[in-house]
């Protein structure tokens, strides 16, 4: 998110015809209060270089945190567009938001 992520989603969902100009004030919020609970997270780190188990913890949280607001918005079509690359697209858990916990 801190990287342009946040710029990347939100050309992805306009691409994908979700982010319209009606959605467009709502998405962009839910972004941007992202990306700000998320530069809040990375600049409260202890180490130079790492984050904690916790800290990477709560960005995970985030992330869904995050997905739960655009599936609200957008509808349950947003989760092709949020799935990381190595998750499957038709799992239980993935679909329902659910994180896997160790």
């Amino acid at each position: 998110m801190l990287n342009g992520g946040d710029s990347y989603l939100r050309d992805v969902l306009t691409d994908a015809g979700m982010r319209s100009a009606e959605q467009a004030t709502p998405v962009d919020s839910v972004l941007a209060a992202s990306r700000a609970r998320v530069a809040a997270l990375v600049g409260a780190r202890v180490a130079a270089t790492s984050l904690s188990h916790e800290q990477l913890s709560a960005l995970r949280d985030e992330w869904y945190a995050m997905s739960s607001s655009l599936r609200a918005l957008l509808g349950a079509d947003v989760d092709k567009y949020l799935a990381p690359p190595h998750a499957s697209p038709h799992g239980a858990q993935h679909r329902a938001g659910v994180r896997n916990t160790p």
